[in-house]
């Protein structure tokens, strides 16, 4: 199976973005530990301030699995 090369944002974003970044991911684990990602379509998304950038997890990433440095 094929995987996704794990690259880091850390440092080539913004320290805000990052932040937002590490929170949103953190929302993404909690949903998860919680069990309320069992729903088809399911998502959280963040837009970062000042820009036309949304952050959303990855298309085939389950909740527990999404990180701050992989979008």
């Amino acid at each position: 199976m094929d995987t996704l090369p794990k690259l880091s944002l850390k440092g080539k974003v913004s320290e805000s973005e990052w932040q937002r970044r590490v929170d949103l991911a953190a929302c993404y684990r909690l949903v998860a530990n919680m069990g309320w990602d069992d729903l088809i379509y399911t998502h959280l998304s963040l837009r970062i301030p000042d820009t036309d950038t949304y952050l959303v997890n990855a298309f085939g990433v389950a909740f527990d699995e999404v990180t701050a440095r992989t979008w």
